[in-house]
């Protein structure tokens, strides 16, 4: 039986070790190592001032919470080639109010935000710096550091997968897909039949259709198609169960290309919602213009409703018959609120306060809230811009700030 202080020495162990679950060890060269174990929790918090890196990719997989926070000032943060991917919400690395924060060289990718650093009017002069990043597929703002130094960073979101590259992977003929674009992406695949679509390389042999000059899985020229696609088993035959494609979270809209539909083929795409009711159709008859052309499908709805994708093979021909997927926009964001200044989700009373704080100013150096076009001024065609947003209720990646 253990007893008294045994307890509570016996409890401070159980701490300490789940703190080095996260900081393993000490570089030789007086770095925190920082890596992802079966025993990690997010957010990781950095309290200390010093240099960290990465040892290991980070992956997030519960909703709306932070990668890491840090919450100390002087901190060099080395992502050392890894990447911190997350579910489609949160924030991959965050702080609020800190000064001399240095992020480099790595990949931020899957949030809501990629890295969010933020001062507040009586914390500027931050001297952030960010470098060598890749902030994409973020469906706020991939690197969000007003009045900070970035250098050498990309910050995209509507992300094609083209399956020329696969996440913890490389694509090759025949290779399983389900859920490699989950981290990444927030989508995974499936058939209808249970089984998982494959993928297949341009040319020979035939495992989807004959093609440009009735050569095997051959795509015409100009399609954009690359060398590896998407279809459903690799056998040319009967018609082909239905791909499925799932989100993690809700987006506004999609889009991909179909090749080679020609004869009698036809497909039927579908958009469904978080109740499993359809809310779009597009319907793709052949186009026999030229053998392995791509027939573009997508939907637009403006806000985020959509939870899931089938592509249903819908033809009278019933032989000979293969899915050949590609290009894939797995979603796109809902446009960003720009003057959500509290980013509390919504565009009301307490953004124009802050708005009409600045208007008029024309001395502004990077400190005016509502300079938008960054032209030195908060003026008319500002206004214009903050009074499309007012209103708003709907905008993206609402955080609470202190």
């Amino acid at each position: 039986m253990i007893k008294g202080k045994s307890k509570i020495q016996l409890a401070l162990w159980a701490v300490l070790f789940m703190v080095a679950m996260c900081f393993s060890a000490y570089g030789a060269d007086g770095q925190i190592k920082i890596a992802q174990t079966a025993g990690t929790t997010f957010p990781i918090t950095i309290n200390e001032s010093g240099s960290y890196v990465l040892t290991s990719n980070l992956t997030v997989t519960t909703a709306n919470v932070k990668a890491i926070n840090i919450n100390a000032d002087n901190v060099t943060l080395d992502l050392n080639g890894h990447g911190i991917y997350g579910p489609g919400t949160g924030t991959g690395i965050y702080a609020y109010n800190r000064y001399n924060i240095a992020i480099k060289n790595g990949i931020v990718r899957g949030f809501c935000y990629g890295i969010y650093l933020f001062n507040d009017d009586d914390h500027q002069g931050a001297g952030h710096r960010i470098e060598g990043i890749q902030a994409s597929n973020n469906g706020g703002y991939g690197i969000y550091a007003p009045r900070s130094t970035v250098t050498n960073c990309t910050a995209a979101f509507a992300e094609v997968i083209d399956f020329e590259s696969i996440p913890g992977g490389s694509p090759s003929d025949g290779l399983t897909i389900s859920t490699q674009f989950l981290s990444t992406h927030g989508v995974t695949f499936s058939r209808g039949d249970g089984g998982s679509p494959v993928l297949a390389q341009v040319g020979a042999p035939r495992t989807a259709f004959q093609g440009y000059n009735l050569l095997p899985d051959q795509p015409a020229p100009g399609t954009n198609v690359g060398q590896f696609f998407l279809t459903d088993d690799g056998v040319v035959s009967g018609p082909p169960s239905p791909l499925l494609i799932d989100y993690t979270t809700v987006v506004a809209a999609a889009g991909g290309v179909i090749i080679d539909i020609d004869g009698q083929e036809e497909w039927t795409v579908e958009a469904f919602n978080d109740d499993g009711a359809i809310i779009g159709t597009v319907i793709l008859g052949p186009n026999n213009t030229l053998d392995g052309s791509a027939t573009h499908w997508s939907f637009d709805f403006g806000t985020p409703v959509i939870k899931k994708i089938s592509l249903s093979y819908t033809g009278a021909q019933t032989s000979g018959v293969g899915l050949a997927f590609d290009n894939f926009t797995p979603s796109s964001p809902v446009p960003i609120c720009d003057g959500d200044f509290d980013h509390d989700g919504d565009v009301d009373g307490s953004d124009l306060a802050t708005f009409a704080a600045d208007f008029g100013r024309t001395d502004c150096a990077g400190d005016c809230e509502g300079d938008f076009d960054y032209n030195g001024k908060v003026d008319v065609s500002d206004l214009a811009i903050f009074a499309a947003d007012f209103g708003r209720t709907d905008c993206p990646c609402a955080l609470n700030v202190p």
